[in-house]
């Protein structure tokens, strides 16, 4: 869990409502903030008739809903995230392309990742590979090549550039921090899964709408 995350349960456990629109991870906004009564029904603030017509959204205005009862979180664009990261001294350019490269054994023990269940970019990568190439695939990774798996997304970050680990999920503003010092120069990003689960382009042709962003 983030600490702005934690700064807005406490908030909320104090009575104080800080804000009224989130945009932010689903893995943020299913397992931390639904646990906690956070949200209210998203679909009655939809009321213009051009926002809810099927023609305006890519696979139809209900194709957007992320909850299985469609009424607390909508997704209004696709995007396609770059979200593992390989050390350039452990991983020769080109040698990690394809699912199965990076399951090869040659890498057991020598990845990193972010917890899936609390970590936006662990969450995506996983449920890409998952889609692609079924739930097996998620203990050949996670079980068979023994990932470590850590909440600190600093110290992942940190791990990478040392060289403990060869590939692994990161934080990019950690990573930019270090390179902007002069390391970290041999982790680069590498986009290695297949994109099932991932949005990559705007949904609406026309309409507005204003959100709170906030990184969580």
């Amino acid at each position: 869990m983030g600490t702005i995350a934690q700064k807005l349960i406490g908030e909320r456990k104090a009575g104080l409502y800080t804000w009224d629109v989130a945009q932010i991870y689903t893995v943020t906004a299913f397992s931390t903030f639904k646990a906690e009564g956070f949200w209210a029904p998203i679909r009655p603030t939809f009321i213009r008739p051009e926002v809810t017509e099927d023609a305006n959204w890519y696979g139809g205005f209900e194709y957007g809903f992320l909850d299985s009862d469609k009424r607390i979180a909508y997704g209004f664009s696709w995007e396609k995230q770059i979200t593992l990261f390989y050390n350039s001294d452990l991983v020769a350019p080109g040698e990690v392309r394809t699912l199965q490269d990076l399951l090869s054994p040659k890498w057991k023990g020598k990845l990193v990742f972010l917890e899936p269940w609390t970590s936006g970019s662990s969450f995506t990568a996983a449920t890409a590979m998952r889609l692609k190439a079924g739930n097996g695939v998620l203990k050949q990774l996670f079980v068979d090549r023994e990932v470590a798996i850590s909440r600190d997304a600093r110290l992942v970050t940190e791990d990478l550039v040392r060289g403990k680990y060869a590939i692994g999920t990161a934080d990019v503003a950690r990573l930019s921090e270090l390179q902007g010092q002069g390391v970290g120069a041999n982790v680069s990003a590498r986009c290695t899964l297949p994109a099932a689960a991932l949005r990559s382009m705007p949904r609406t042709r026309r309409g507005k709408a204003t959100f709170s962003n906030t990184d969580i």
